[in-house]
């Protein structure tokens, strides 16, 4: 008589990763938020004023926001314009890797944007601080046709005029590095893979025979 044939051992079960979508990072997921606010911030930082004067008379003291002496610093025209361009861009770019398509030129054009800003509001910000400064000896220059007793009684112009950045080139400053280091956290975070899900196939359950 022949030996009855043994039930062959199951397979042994296979490990394999299940196709999904690519895994993001908690970075990928928040980064492309702060990008979004930081547009925002500069949109809003180019529409407020972006120089202050404050006039000292005496025992009384009054701060300005907007017009003043100095010429061509006021975030008007051209100026508040480019700033308005590259906040509002900044925002697209992030909102369309947020909510579109999560693509390296997004996170490039973010991070070329932020620099941009946060370059342009730092040069705004020296350039009230030069034409104050050009301010302060043309009106000096101007005293210096009066005598040295005129002078004397009249008050030092630096004291009665103190011209400094307003909090709306401030803002762009914030809002320039903001998004100047969270691309740079997400293009890094970009280049570190994330492992995909394994999953387990269950063993085949063994036939019974008669």
């Amino acid at each position: 008589m022949s030996t009855p044939e043994q039930p062959s051992s199951p397979p042994a079960p296979l490990t394999q990763p299940l196709p999904q979508p690519p895994a993001t990072s908690t970075a990928q997921r928040i980064a492309p938020i702060g990008i979004i606010v930081a547009g925002l911030l500069g949109l809003v930082g180019a529409v407020l004023p972006w120089v202050t004067t404050s006039i000292s008379t005496g025992e009384t003291s009054q701060s300005i926001d907007g017009p003043s002496p100095v010429d061509g610093s006021s975030g008007a025209g051209l100026e508040t314009a480019i700033a308005v361009v590259l906040a509002a861009l900044l925002l697209i770019a992030g909102a369309v890797y947020l909510f579109g398509g999560r693509r390296r030129r997004l996170v490039d054009a973010a991070a070329g944007l932020s620099v941009v800003l946060l370059g342009f509001a730092i040069f705004e910000i020296i350039q009230v601080y030069r034409r104050a400064s050009e301010f302060y000896h043309e009106f000096e220059d101007l005293l210096g046709s009066m005598s040295d007793d005129s002078r004397a009684q009249l008050p030092n112009i630096r004291d009665v005029f103190d011209i400094r950045p307003a909090p709306g080139l401030w803002l762009l400053v914030f809002a320039g590095l903001l998004g100047t280091v969270l691309s740079v956290i997400l293009l890094l975070s970009r280049r570190t893979p994330v492992a995909p899900a394994m999953a387990t196939n269950p063993p085949a359950a063994p036939s019974e025979e008669g």
